[in-house]
């Protein structure tokens, strides 16, 4: 019977045989695992092959896409053809770089330099005198029509002297360090405020930083309703501060901003002698604030000397981080001037820093290669995670600045009660915490170069900066534009606002002391002592760093249309491009 239960089975296709159903799985499974470790063994074998495919079809996709955007509109193109042409520039420079670098260094660059370095004790003093001369020749001949621009350079030179006379080591100062730093302030301000491509560069960045910032509202409008401006700087300023954050969160995963970084440190490293760490964190600084920026020298702190560490304070107190720079812009305040003083601050903050505080000594060889290893590695595992954490991060941010706002605000409202009802019993009813500030920085302003009618409101803007932070100051600067487009009273002229901009573009007031010894003692344990003593040093070098970016820019700035001045460069700009259409319209573009 169980013959014939097993012979219908097999008929009618339900009876199997376990041992005979175990052995063709297995020969099966072990055929189809040999195939498929086969196929990766051939894909691992031709990987190159494939890796080159892929992007050969990527560049030539690009490469369609470049030629029908420029042939459909050439103009409207004219970005993607200019990042297209340095793109381009880059990486022939780095094939050159990787593939004869060596052999040009070695047979032509490193013989000069040789050169130059065995009789330069004998050439630097007429290249100093000549520098100095023709410095002293543009100066005045950019003054001669407006001589509040020559108050400036005279400015800039009381800030130097101060900060030769208040310097821990006079004697050990290394001017190369100074000069370099200031050099590159002066050196950038000048593409940016003086010609006609870096003015319309950055004027062109800070049109697009407008229109990128502005897509923050589409997460605000979600989130607090269609009508979210009527609390504008809840709602509208403060997610674009956490928008930002994320983005830039999404740059460091990608390692832009690491390359970035890098590529400036290494300018700062061999034009001003200074170290790898702290020509990092100086760089990082430009695009990051005061308690991100240490964290790409994490490791290295511990080792670092007082100057190096005082350079990481000054750096701090004289830039602001990119996340509070977008909430600014938010605020009215010009985008174009806001990012060129966060860049032109960088350099100056590393200067003058080892004016105040000279290198005596040297620490343990650290080197950018070092460095390079530490910050290439994100932590994030993919885009998502990094968008993620920087929204989450910026929270803190958020946090901080709304905590601080209402706090700072309404102290300065009951301070300026008080000192209004001590006022009131002498008869001098309108005394105020700004009046006084006014009248305290006012030669400080004078000094920059602002015009004496506007030196009082930019003094009562620099004393709410120090004392209270830069967040106050630039909305109270935001109204004083506001005030100048309506025609009402207060307000201050255009040179004025831009030289303010500049000025208080930077952390250095009383309460970041606090965040700045928090953020480094916790990063360094065992130097906070060291920290605690450099701190009054580090803050009263980033105000002066501060002062001279104002300098700096009350030397090049005036009130003039470039697009006027600039008509024979807009010509020649203009005729260059009806060439270069013309040329790819006769090759069928």
């Amino acid at each position: 019977m169980e013959s014939d239960d097993k012979m219908d089975q097999a008929v009618t296709g339900q009876y199997k045989n376990p041992e005979v159903d175990d052995n063709m799985k297995s020969g099966l499974s072990k055929k189809l695992a040999d195939g498929i470790n086969g196929f990766y063994r051939w894909c691992n074998g031709y990987s190159k092959e494939f890796k080159i495919c892929v992007y050969g079809l990527l560049v030539a996709c690009f490469c369609a896409y470049f030629i029908y955007a420029c042939w459909y509109n050439f103009y409207n193109a004219l970005a993607l053809f200019i990042f297209t042409g340095l793109t381009l520039l880059y990486l022939i420079y780095a094939l050159i770089r990787d593939r004869c670098g060596d052999v040009l260094w070695e047979k032509c660059l490193s013989p000069c330099c040789g050169v130059l370095g065995k009789y330069w004790y004998i050439l630097k003093w007429p290249v100093f005198i000549i520098l100095i001369l023709g410095l002293i020749v543009y100066l005045i001949y950019e003054a001669r029509d407006y001589p509040p621009q020559l108050m400036s350079s005279v400015g800039a030179c009381v800030f130097v002297l101060f900060g030769f006379i208040c310097s821990k080591y006079p004697a050990s100062i290394r001017w190369r360090s100074v000069f370099w730093g200031l050099g590159l302030q002066f050196l950038f301000a000048l593409f940016i405020l003086r010609t006609y491509f870096g003015y319309k560069l950055f004027e062109w960045i800070g049109d697009f930083m407008q229109v990128f910032l502005s897509f923050a509202d589409h997460g605000a409008e979600f989130v607090f309703g269609e009508d979210f401006r009527d609390h504008y700087f809840a709602f509208v300023i403060l997610p674009v501060v956490i928008y930002f954050a994320s983005f830039m969160s999404i740059a460091y995963y990608s390692g832009a901003m690491q390359w970035v970084i890098l590529k400036i440190a290494w300018l700062f490293e061999v034009t001003m002698a200074t170290t790898a760490s702290e020509s990092v964190n100086a760089s990082g600084n430009i695009l990051v604030g005061q308690n991100e920026a240490p964290l790409l020298i994490r490791p290295f702190l511990v080792h670092m000397t007082r100057s190096e560490l005082h350079a990481v304070m000054v750096g701090g107190f004289a830039t602001i981080a990119g996340s509070v720079l977008a909430a600014y812009i938010a605020f009215g305040v010009s985008a174009s001037h806001l990012i060129s003083a966060s860049v032109i601050s960088a350099p100056a903050a590393l200067g003058i820093s080892k004016l105040f505080y000279p290198e005596t000594s040297r620490n343990k060889a650290i080197n950018r290669e070092d460095i390079a290893r530490l910050i290439e590695n994100p932590p994030e595992r993919n885009i998502v995670e990094a968008a993620a954490n920087g929204a989450c991060q910026a929270v803190i941010v958020v946090a901080y600045i709304a905590a601080n706002l209402i706090a700072f605000v309404s102290l300065i409202a009951l301070l300026n009660a008080i000192l209004g009802w001590i006022g009131w019993m002498v008869g001098i009813p309108n005394l105020s915490f700004e009046l006084i500030c006014s009248y305290i920085f006012m030669p400080i302003a004078f000094l920059i170069g602002v015009e004496w009618d506007d030196c009082r409101l930019v003094a009562g803007l620099i004393g709410t900066k120090l004392f209270i932070n830069e967040f106050v100051a630039y909305e109270k600067l935001s109204e004083l534009i506001a005030n100048r487009e309506a025609g009402i009273e207060p307000y201050m002229s255009v040179r004025s606002e831009v030289i303010s901009t500049y000025i208080l573009c930077g952390f250095d007031n009383l309460s970041s002391v606090g965040m700045q010894l928090g953020t480094l003692s916790a990063l360094a344990p065992s130097r906070s002592q060291d920290l605690a003593s450099i701190a009054t040093r580090a803050l009263v070098a980033g105000t002066t760093t501060c002062f001279m970016t104002g300098c700096i820019a009350g030397m090049l700035y005036t009130d003039w249309d470039i697009s006027d001045q600039s008509e024979d460069a807009v010509n020649a700009t203009a005729a260059i491009f009806d060439s270069g259409w013309s040329l790819a319209t006769k090759l069928g573009f």
